[in-house]
């Protein structure tokens, strides 16, 4: 079929099942829920919020309380599962290493795409993810994330990794920030990736909310990623929140007024990776070797979910940088993807991503 729209009869005519991605290393099982409000015999009311409900929680500071809440959904999560849920649909071959559960793989991690392949790395946990309109708190299971170590990792699937860090067209990592030890493990798998002489890795890094890492840990993550920089084709990929935490700590600027141009462009010249990109609900700002550039997003105030939103953003992002995609055709690309599973509840396939970007027009870029 072919599209009025350039991006979408570049997709059209991409065949992704020759594409390889490794994927590491969170899995958890996602509980989606809403916090309820009010019970009435016409419905049910939920917070409009996090302020609200936040406020609600005060307001039984001394007291008791109780939130109920209800069930929308159980689904595979974990930042790399969401990422490589959204690769699989559109057809990309994964492998994914993370703790889908022992002996046996758990059976809501069945149900991910047939394109994932899955290498278990310890039982399976589970995330409640409370939704509101305007965002998402995700209570985790702590001792999940200090069960994961590169010692595990070699133990139970050091075969697995090394064979899908040579066959992979691009590695991507994410939640740092969760796993305890990310860095050590961050480190093992750059010595694997580096294994490939003469083949320098397309990496993708996305080290989510880091607020309450301290700052040692910090600032070994940063040498870390100088090394990413220097030794793979590296991504760096965050949102406003992170981007602008790194900033302030590298610069020590703590300015109020700083922009996404300026944070965007601050943190390329000092990784100097493949590119960086910064993205929020209403835009994208990327800076790379080609030029520093934008894209609007698919905002809506009425998402179906938000969970997982900016994991399919990478996702296509990936996508994007596989096909071989100017870096600002691949934000659009991600732009779109991560649009359409907010508003439909569900990752796209192909055929789906093209008829929403031609039939649907981008939000103007506000990064306010």
């Amino acid at each position: 079929m072919a599209y009025t729209n350039a991006l979408a009869n570049k997709l059209a005519d991409t065949d992704f099942t020759k594409f390889r991605v490794l994927a590491g290393f969170d899995a958890i099982t996602d509980v989606i829920v809403r916090p309820i409000k009010e019970i009435r015999c016409e419905g049910i009311d939920f917070y409009s919020g996090i302020e609200e409900f936040g406020l609600a929680i005060a307001s039984k500071k001394t007291l008791s309380g109780l939130v109920s809440l209800k069930r929308e959904m159980v689904k595979p999560g974990g930042n790399m599962t969401n990422y490589a849920c959204a690769l699989g649909t559109l057809g990309v071959a994964v492998d994914c290493f993370g703790s889908f559960g022992l002996p046996d793989i758990e059976e809501v991690f069945l149900n991910m795409p047939p394109s994932c392949s899955l290498h278990s790395i310890g039982k399976a946990f589970t995330c409640t993810a409370l939704e509101f309109r305007d965002g998402k708190l995700m209570l985790a299971d702590y001792d999940y994330f200090n069960s994961v170590t590169w010692e595990s990792l070699q133990d139970l699937v050091k075969g697995e990794l090394e064979a899908a860090c040579g066959q992979c067209g691009l590695a991507a990592m994410a939640n740092w920030s969760e796993l305890k030890n990310a860095t050590e493990i961050w480190s093992g798998m750059l010595g694997m990736l580096r294994a490939d002489v003469g083949n320098k890795k397309t990496v993708s890094i996305d080290i989510t909310d880091f607020s309450y890492r301290s700052k040692a840990d910090v600032e070994e993550l940063v040498e870390l990623l100088l090394l990413f920089c220097k030794q793979t084709r590296c991504i760096l990929t965050f949102n406003k929140n992170e981007s602008f935490m790194l900033f302030r700590l590298l610069f020590q600027q703590n300015s109020a007024a700083l922009t996404f141009s300026q944070v965007c462009s601050g943190l390329y010249e000092y990784f100097s990776p493949y590119a960086v990109v910064v993205h929020n609900a209403h835009g994208t700002y990327a800076r790379s070797e080609q030029a520093l550039v934008s894209a609007g997003s698919y905002f809506t105030s009425n998402s179906k979910i938000s969970t997982g939103a900016g994991d399919s953003f990478n996702a296509g992002l990936s996508a994007g940088v596989l096909c071989g995609f100017s870096i600002e055709d691949s934000i659009k690309l991600a732009a779109a993807v991560s649009g359409y599973y907010v508003r439909m509840g569900k990752c796209p396939g192909v055929g789906e991503v093209c008829e929403f970007i031609e039939t649907n027009q981008a939000c103007a870029v506000n990064f306010n």
